[in-house]
């Protein structure tokens, strides 16, 4: 079967199309989805906390700037 060239750009500007793709709609890339799943149940739930905790932080430090500007 020959080889043929356009072929390889072709998959070149899709990747490229899905990286933009990943990138504006603020998807994870496989890979770390991979490791998420691979990765101990009870360092899942660790990681989940600090996110929680995280976003906890974030929710009352909004607040406390909402009140000061209302």
């Amino acid at each position: 079967m020959p080889h043929l060239p356009c072929m390889h750009f072709i998959n070149d500007d899709t990747m490229k199309e899905e990286k933009i793709l990943q990138v504006v709609n603020l998807s994870p890339d496989p890979a770390i989805l991979v490791k998420l799943v691979e990765m101990h149940p009870m360092k899942q739930v660790f990681y989940a906390s600090i996110v929680q905790v995280g976003v906890l932080v974030f929710l009352l430090v909004s607040i406390s700037i909402i009140d000061v500007f209302t």
